[in-house]
């Protein structure tokens, strides 16, 4: 067994000091964005005990077709996320994808009928799903 050297305590003291600091900048923004992403993700629920078929004059299964919108384009939108983040590293990509899901999101509130509830839908879930892929990627370079 080699012994320690002065050296290699050095850098595993370096590399503790980093990690700690990774996990208090970065690991708490990227928790809440998480918790954020997933209550918005699942709040189409409690608007519909509130209401929201009624308001948007939802009848049949259209409430269905809004909530499989949502998760195609999620689904459809994380493979091509991650391409992105091959070119624009994560402290840009993250931000413009947080940017744009807050927008989408505040204009939800604007929407009466089916057609523009599976639009923003639609939308949101292009916004949202290159989060977590993004979220998941983001490591130091």
């Amino acid at each position: 067994m080699a012994m320690p050297t002065p050296e290699s305590d050095h850098n595993r003291a370096l590399t503790r000091r980093v990690l700690w600091k990774l996990d208090i900048h970065i690991l708490p923004p990227l928790a809440l964005l998480w918790l954020a992403n997933f209550i918005d993700r699942s709040n189409v629920g409690n608007a519909r005990i509130a209401g929201l078929e009624t308001d948007a004059h939802l009848h049949g299964n259209q409430f269905n077709i809004v909530l499989a919108v949502f998760y195609v384009s999620y689904l459809l939108v994380e493979v091509p996320s991650n391409w992105v983040l091959k070119k624009i590293k994560p402290n840009r990509w993250l931000p413009i994808l947080v940017m744009l899901w807050g927008f989408v999101t505040t204009m939800t509130g604007l929407v009466h009928s089916f057609g523009g509830l599976v639009a923003i839908r639609m939308c949101l879930g292009l916004c949202e799903g290159g989060l977590l892929p993004g979220i998941v990627r983001v490591r130091p370079s």
